[in-house]
């Protein structure tokens, strides 16, 4: 998904949203502007980082502070976090399951299984998941 894409997404859920009238969830609407409003200031802050980058570290910040609002008894502010929590949670890609990961990785037998060929089999991962995998399975299966 592009930065643009994420977007005009994000428009058609406030539009959604303001249809709704006197039946909308204000949260889930403050929530998808507030998702709008920062996912522009990051990606205009930094053009290089790619549209799911930036809602990792949307989905990331919103999941510290509403552990933080929880702990300090604030359910109004621990509730608008989350429920932003919520809307960027469906846009995360799902992790491939470690097992797969390192199944991926013994098949890869061009490459020799040398701690300095880490980044060749990261590369592998990142174009056959989508997604960078986490370093630690990857040192794992080097070990």
């Amino acid at each position: 998904m592009t930065k643009q894409e994420f977007i005009i997404h994000i428009d058609e859920l406030l539009h959604q949203e303001m249809l709704l009238g006197p039946a909308r969830d204000d949260h889930r609407l403050q929530g998808l502007r507030n998702i709008k409003s920062d996912f522009n200031y990051i990606s205009s802050n930094n053009s290089k980082l790619e549209a799911i980058d930036i809602i990792k570290r949307l989905f990331n910040e919103r999941s510290e502070n509403a552990s933080i609002y929880q702990d300090n008894g604030r359910q109004d502010l621990w509730l608008q976090e989350s429920t932003e929590k919520n809307i960027l949670q469906k846009w995360l890609p799902k992790e491939p399951a470690k097992e797969e990961v390192i199944n991926f990785l013994n098949s890869l037998t061009e490459i020799p299984k040398t701690k300095s060929s880490f980044k060749k089999f990261q590369d592998a991962c990142s174009e056959k998941f989508g997604q960078k995998i986490d370093s630690k399975i990857i040192l794992e299966f080097l070990s």
